[in-house]
């Protein structure tokens, strides 16, 4: 690594020793900084930005908004502005300020960080005379107040949690039926940078998909994926529970609630913050998770935390600033009406009534309709005696002033955590012969029940999952009951369809036992005040129902047995089907008369948000949401989204097979300022150019290191920085067989310097036809929209793509090092394979292992860093660069997370002992691709 450079993309990467002594904001020492250490990276001249931006004008600039330069999500979401405190800040510590940013380097001397920010003041950024900042983002207006009125008759829209203030889950669309499902294919899918659970309910308007991830809110092209912004909420007190169900959308604005207690307001157009009103509080016991209403001039939301010891509330906030209207206590304070079913006076204080899923909204009345959580404890009622009002309750409020107009307790002194969870669909059907305005009620304890709206009578009560021991209270001992914690309805509730008067009812069938404390729990913040627990049955025991009952009488349709939980939402359409999906990753199509399964295709993460369809451009869609669902339900998958449409007009032109032999060779250059962080092709250093094969046997490509264990020496090759995301491999099986397709070349989706590549890729197993012919599929895109049966494995593979006829002779245990195949859209990419270890995903990332290094001159220095090259003995190739771990050791990984020593200590270290106890100038520096391809004799 003689020649190579530290730079991280987007990132400002600076080193500054302890040593380093510069006066107090010394502009020229600060240039000497930037000339030694940032200069190959980033720009000091307006409007040019190399692998980062150009740091000309950056102090009072909002960080992440550089015009022409994608940032990462992190940075662009973080709020911050580059004065001189907030710079000294980030650099001292850019992963506190900003958690999730790439730049990950420490500068530990204040003086230093101080004198490179004097010096960028100095550089004034573009202005808007020299340089147009481009087309400026059109204004959004929509939707209006009438727009959501209407938003049950909509089909180009999807304006709320569930659809329409109704929450009937109803399109009028019918382009997708029976007859023509096995058509759907997947068009685009978006993958989101942020890890985080998923049960979103997506949003649509104007073309433009609205979706939140844990922190993360994004827009998205809603027929192609192509990403529009992300903002990134950076919290700013404790966070008790991550998830996040959704947001409201009116007038131009985003409003959503947050992990600590925040309601939020973001133009719809950009992304940017608006406002942001701090109304509950960890403090409390409380979190946002619910989809906001907005109705009006007014954001209607409340906090959950009950768990956790809250006293909740719902209240109406101004969309324009976010102040509040009106609030109503759903544990009442003392003296309220409702606190007398409260016989001690401190269980109020901590009596839970969490809102965590959609509400409905009854336009013509005026009146918005609650379903609340459970009382607190969850399972030790001793210490709230009485009916603890009004938990789990239907609550109908006047929706402009939170007066109360009338309330149903189904759960009177609740001990199973037997939330009411869903107050919709509303709507009108025929009972004995009259018309009546009804609204279904149904939650965790598993029933599903219809009202009358107007005489609150209640018509029928019908079981949706399984009811053994519904009533036996907790004991010390244990009671086995269904459902158990996890059953029931959860945060998506039924579809109606008007045309059949079907309810379409999803729940999930998951027993366990439940035991209270031995005694009083105590109040503890940010822990769970259950006052006992649940031992939930073994996973593979819990499944899900999805139910078709007769909205009039609730007499049972059909019923669909599903393999695991559904807690995805249930969409009807017109044309005679069903969307949702499963904890299986399965996407799936029903037929709304029988039941039977029309389509599945498995999406790659678990379903468990709003499955939801629309139609742009005389085309319907339907977008699936996926990933891990939580920690209790679990799942897999980076957070994405997965938008189908049905084939239409004549059948697909067969493919013809491809020869690999014949077909072009792919164009790669792993150095250009796309691709490259270390190796980064300047005058100077000579790397190879565009698609000229490398020689990695020799110069920076291999070095010459120490076993952690012996100190023997041990080579390693240098494939540059990559992230811990992999990329996806995909390889081919045809039905029935536990092999690849035989001639088959694997397909990849990206070449070095395309966003989302990795050299490390995740397999995903693909199960074509039976009668396939190979290399009849040679791009990722089209393998996709086939829709063939998928299925993502926890195996990794580390195969650097580089240009034809490209060189790496070294392996260990004698492997192949001749150059591999795979299909790149219809060409041949070569890369390298490198098996001297097996590697598996952990979690959706590709494992670490540490390694430590040194250089010539330390980072900081003039002319140091890794740009003077790595320490090594006289007249020798042989650094003292330290891996943790061999390839054989448990925790190996040939992605290394980068450590720097001091050099002064260069001498001392021979193993893994000595570097680790040598003084450390900076850790996570990079993850760099080093597979280990010899270890001398006795090197172990």
């Amino acid at each position: 690594m003689q020649t190579l450079r530290l730079c991280l993309g987007a990132s400002l990467i600076v080193m500054a020793s302890a040593g380093l002594a510069l006066a107090d904001d010394d502009v020229n020492a600060g240039q000497e900084i930037y000339q030694a250490q940032c200069s190959a990276c980033h720009s000091n001249q307006p409007g040019v930005n190399g692998i980062g931006p150009s740091l000309a004008g950056l102090a009072g600039r909002k960080a992440g908004s550089l015009p022409g330069f994608h940032f990462t999500p992190a940075l662009q979401g973080s709020g911050l502005a580059w004065d001189a405190d907030t710079f000294i800040k980030f650099l001292a510590d850019p992963s506190k300020l900003v958690p999730g940013t790439a730049m990950i380097v420490m500068v530990p001397e204040a003086t230093g960080r101080a004198n490179l920010f004097a010096y960028l003041a100095t550089l004034k950024g573009e202005s808007a005379q020299t340089k147009p900042s481009g087309p400026a983002v059109s204004k959004i207006t929509g939707p209006t107040q009438a727009e959501l009125d209407d938003a049950a008759s909509a089909t180009e829209s999807w304006l709320y949690a569930s659809h329409d203030y109704a929450g009937t889950r109803f399109v009028d669309l019918k382009q997708i039926t029976p007859a023509n499902a096995e058509d759907l294919r997947p068009v685009c899918l978006y993958r989101s940078e942020q890890s985080a659970s998923v049960q979103t309910s997506p949003l649509v308007y104007g073309g433009v998909m609205y979706l939140t991830f844990g922190r993360a809110t994004v827009a998205i092209d809603a027929k192609s994926c192509r990403e529009r912004w992300t903002y990134i909420w950076q919290p700013k007190g404790q966070e008790i529970s991550p998830a996040n169900r959704g947001a409201a959308i009116k007038d131009g604005r985003l409003v959503r609630g947050t992990a600590d207690g925040y309601l939020i307001a973001l133009d719809m157009a950009d992304g940017s913050l608006l406002w942001s009103q701090p109304i509950a509080s960890a403090a409390g016991g409380q979190y946002f998770s619910m989809p906001p209403l907005i109705y009006g001039d007014l954001i209607i939301a409340g906090p959950a935390g009950a768990d956790f010891g809250a006293k909740n509330w719902i209240g109406a906030f101004r969309l324009e600033t976010g102040a509040p209207v009106w609030k109503f206590n759903l544990v009442p304070d003392p003296g309220e009406p409702g606190a007398d079913t409260w016989q001690s006076a401190e269980s109020l204080k901590h009596g839970g009534g969490s809102l965590w899923t959609p509400l409905s909204l009854d336009v013509k009345a005026g009146i918005v309709y609650l379903p609340v959580g459970n009382p607190a404890p969850d399972f030790y009622g001793e210490i709230r005696p009485g009916a603890n009002l009004y938990t789990d309750s239907l609550v109908a409020l006047d929706a402009k002033s939170g007066e109360l107009l009338w309330y149903r307790q189904f759960i009177p002194h609740d001990v199973h955590d037997a939330d009411l969870s869903q107050v919709s669909p509303l709507f009108e059907t025929t009972i004995d012969g009259r018309k009546h305005n009804v609204i279904t009620v149904s939650g965790k304890d598993g029933l599903l029940r219809l009202l009358d709206r107007d005489s609150h009578d209640q018509f029928y009560e019908v079981p949706i999952t399984t009811r053994e021991n519904a009533d036996a209270p907790p004991t010390v001992e244990g009671v086995h009951r269904c459902p158990g914690l996890l059953g029931g309805m959860e945060w998506n509730g039924p579809a109606y369809d008007p045309g059949s008067n079907t309810l379409f009812v999803p729940a999930v069938d998951w027993c366990g036992v439940f035991r209270k404390a031995p005694k009083d729990p105590p109040i503890m913040q940010g822990m769970h005040y259950y006052g006992g627990a649940v031992a939930s049955d073994p996973r593979e025991k819990s499944k899900g129902w999805l139910t078709a009952l007769d909205a009039s009488t609730g007499k049972e349709r059909w019923k669909y047995a599903s393999p695991t939980p559904l807690v995805g939402g249930v969409t009807a359409t017109s044309g005679g089907v069903l969307f949702t999906g499963d904890l299986n990753n399965d996407f799936l199509v029903l037929d709304a008369k029988t039941g039977h399964v029309l389509y599945r295709f498995n999406t790659g993460g678990s379903i468990g948000g709003g499955v939801i369809s629309y139609a742009l451009d005389g085309t319907q869609y339907v977008a699936v949401p996926s990933g891990t669902v939580s920690a209790f339900f679990g799942g897999s998958g980076l957070p994405a989204v997965v938008i189908f449409a049905a084939e239409t007009g004549t059948k697909r032109v067969a493919m013809q097979p491809l020869n690999p032999d014949r077909a072009p060779i792919a164009t790669v250059d792993r150095f250009s300022d796309k691709a490259a962080h270390l190796q980064l092709r300047t005058i100077e250093n000579h790397l190879p150019g565009p698609n000229e094969p490398v020689d990695f046997d020799t110069g920076p490509f291999i070095t010459q290191g120490l076993s952690p264990t012996t100190g023997k020496p041990v080579r390693y090759y240098n494939f540059d920085v990559q992230g811990t995301t992999p990329a996806p491999v995909y390889v081919l099986y045809r039905e029935g067989e536990d092999k690849p397709v035989p001639g088959q070349l694997d397909i990849i989706d990206t070449l070095p310097g395309e966003k989302g590549y990795n050299d490390f890729r995740q397999v995903w197993k693909t199960w074509v036809p039976k009668d396939y012919v190979a290399n009849t599929i040679t791009d990722s895109a089209a393998l996709l929209k086939a829709g063939y049966k998928t299925e993502q494995a926890s195996t990794l593979r580390n195969m650097p793509v580089v240009p034809d006829k490209s060189r790496a002779k070294a392996r260990l245990k004698g492997a192949s090092a001749d150059l591999q195949r795979a299909w790149y859209r219809g060409q041949v990419a070569k890369y390298f394979s490198f098996n001297e270890a097996s590697l598996l995903v952990i979690g959706s990332s590709v494992p670490v292992s540490p390694i430590y290094v040194t250089f010539n001159v330390n980072p900081g220095q003039p002319n140091g860093g890794p740009g003077s090259g790595f320490r090594a003995e006289p007249n020798s190739p042989q650094t003292h660069n330290v891996p943790a771990t061999l390839p054989g050791d448990t925790g190996y990984s040939p992605l290394w997370l980068v450590a720097v020593y001091d050099n002064a200590d260069w001498p001392s270290v021979h193993n893994l002992d000595t570097a680790s106890k040598a003084k450390l100038l900076a850790a996570g520096v990079a993850t760099v691709n080093c597979p280990i391809v010899f270890v001398g004799p006795e090197g172990r």
